[in-house]
């Protein structure tokens, strides 16, 4: 579960840089958006691989 939360840590603080080096009006809050939605993205992979990892049937 810390994978999905380094990620999206990371994320925000390379979108916070970015934006700001671009001169957006709002780096925060875009970052806070973008990096959301890697952090979701991050979780539904973390969730799919934990759910295959536990439901191996023998053949």
């Amino acid at each position: 579960m810390k994978i999905p939360i380094i990620i999206g840590v990371s994320a925000f603080v390379l979108f916070f840089v970015l934006l700001i080096i671009i001169g957006a009006s709002y780096p925060f809050a875009g970052s806070l958006i973008i990096s959301f939605l890697i952090f979701e993205i991050a979780l539904y992979h973390h969730f799919k691989r934990q759910k295959e990892k536990h439901r191996k049937f023998p053949d």
